[in-house]
């Protein structure tokens, strides 16, 4: 049973987990503008910014879901900076393609040059 500044959190799994004092405002956005996250497992941080955004985030690499993530998103950012912060925390980067984003591990995505050039023309031959 929870009680007052208490916050229930139930897993995907069915795990019921009961929280005591916590700051009741941080887990309302409607009324701060704000997603308040507090040593969460970024695996669950992703699927809250997935509902509040209407994006299908995805984590490329199961490592990155189990970091702890202690971070505040407003509301009022583009998908653009909500990605910046989450992928700056995670080290890691982001590509999207309409809806879909998939964040995958390292600063930099890798890059495929844009010239035309093969090997052999780049040396004269």
């Amino acid at each position: 049973m929870l009680g007052a500044g208490m916050l229930g959190v139930i897993s995907d799994s069915g795990d019921v987990l009961a929280m005591p004092h916590i700051a009741v405002d941080d887990y309302n956005p409607l009324v701060t503008g704000q997603l308040v996250f507090r040593s969460m497992l970024a695996a669950d941080v992703i699927a809250d910014l997935n509902r509040a955004y209407g994006v299908e985030i995805q984590l490329t690499d199961t490592s990155l879901s189990t970091h702890k993530l202690t971070m505040t998103v407003s509301t009022k950012w583009s998908v653009e900076e909500m990605l910046t912060v989450v992928t700056k925390t995670l080290n890691a980067h982001y590509t999207r393609a309409g809806r879909v984003i998939t964040i995958s591990p390292g600063l930099v995505a890798p890059r495929i040059p844009d010239h035309p050039f093969t090997s052999e023309n780049q040396h004269g031959r």
